[in-house]
């Protein structure tokens, strides 16, 4: 990055055209361009009091949304200038990010920029569902992800990264599936509050896609109300094998669009390269992996209902290695196809249907009556257990 001493009248200037100032008004940031892609260069300028800076003052580099402490992805001191300009590389990560100019080497901020959106460069027009799509942290693999909904149509709307969601960034009703990519940001855990907004999200209609490590971190970090929502009831470890092969278990005419029985692809290696599931019994598993956490014919692709939505877990991490291979490639969009549909024709459960639907309730093997479609909450053909906790759910019951 390079530091530069610009005259302070002409940031006066600059600042009436971008920036936001703080409370104080004496400080302002201006971020050019607004929107980036990776390798690129974006200017910051600053202007600050002459009779307020200090040789440590410094400008910080956020994504949208972090905290103040520690939370900065790179940084320049100003060297006590009260105007000046400074070049930062763009975040190699898919997101919204701004500036900070913060005050004598500490984490209270005096001015923020204007947003800087790091996007990925697709000439598709979308026409299909909307998704929403958690980053991963490692721009390419990001991207990789984003051209492969493009080109199957869907309108991709890139996020906050997978750990920094907390259910509060999007209205995700505006959405018909939110996917996942917890990466190579793995290290962090998802968020207790955007855990619960992509449950009641499914439950109400919602698809939600996942890959490998985000049922790693649900099951090693006890993280109850993932793992309860997830397809998967088991999880029996990770491995680091250089590729698999998926092998189609249950055809299904979306998730099996156009592949073929069997196909092997290399396998991306974030701290480990593919988990070994257990499936609920309700769950169906689309593809087996001949290496899924380094047992053969383990599950591969899985999928159910819960509530009105559905979710599909893939074994694998979601990377740019993955998605290099056309079959798996196809087989992430065609995921995230099945995901957006749902045939589900059940009520919503309320207090007045309550005795309709305890009356409905049946063991195994009892033939569910027609009249009961309409309380089956996760739309598998019978009234259960899983039901019940649906309902339970939707009252806010543990």
């Amino acid at each position: 990055m390079r530091l530069k001493a610009w005259p302070v009248g002409l940031l006066l200037v600059l600042t009436l055209i971008g920036g936001r100032r703080s409370a104080a008004g004496d400080y302002s940031l201006i971020a050019s361009p607004s929107e980036v892609t990776p390798p690129a260069t974006i200017t910051v300028t600053w202007n600050a009091p002459p009779d307020g800076v200090a040789a440590n003052d410094w400008i910080a580099l956020y994504e949208m949304g972090a905290d103040n402490n520690y939370s900065y992805l790179t940084f320049v001191y100003t060297g006590g200038g009260a105007a000046g300009q400074v070049d930062f590389a763009a975040p190699n990560v898919v997101g919204v990010f701004e500036f900070r100019y913060l005050l004598r080497g500490g984490y209270q901020h005096a001015a923020v920029s204007n947003p800087v959106s790091v996007r990925c460069s697709t000439d598709v027009t979308p026409t299909g569902p909307k998704v929403y799509l958690l980053t991963g942290g490692y721009f390419p693999s990001d991207c990789a992800a984003i051209q492969a909904l493009s080109d199957g149509g869907f309108d991709v709307t890139p996020g906050v990264a997978a750990p920094a969601w907390d259910g509060t960034q999007v209205y995700l009703d505006d959405f018909s599936v939110v996917v996942i990519l917890h990466n190579a940001n793995w290290p962090s855990a998802l968020q207790q509050s955007g855990i619960d907004a992509l449950v009641d999200f499914a439950a109400t209609g919602g698809g939600v896609v996942t890959g490998e490590w985000t049922l790693w971190g649900a099951f090693s970090r006890s993280q109850t109300t993932l793992v309860s929502f997830a397809p998967v009831d088991e999880y029996c470890g990770f491995n680091y094998a250089g590729s698999t092969t998926y092998t189609l278990v249950t055809p299904d005419p979306i998730v099996a669009d156009g592949l073929p029985a069997s196909f092997g692809f290399p396998l991306g290696n974030l701290a480990g390269t593919e988990s070994c599931f257990g499936a609920r019994t309700e769950a169906t598993v689309f593809y087996s992996s001949s290496n899924g956490g380094g047992r053969a014919d383990a599950d591969g692709l899985l999928g159910w209902g819960f509530g009105r939505g559905r979710v599909a877990s893939f074994s694998t991490l979601i990377t740019a290695t993955e998605l290099g291979d056309e079959n798996y490639r196809r087989l992430f969009a065609n995921a995230v196809a099945w995901a957006a549909r749902s045939n589900c024709v059940a009520e919503p459960p309320t207090l007045a249907n309550l005795s309709a639907f305890i009356a409905c309730l049946s063991g195994p093997g009892v033939v569910m009556p027609p009249a009961c479609a309409v309380r089956d909450l996760d739309c598998n053909g019978r009234i259960d257990l899983h039901d019940v906790r649906l309902f339970q759910h939707e009252f806010g019951r543990p």
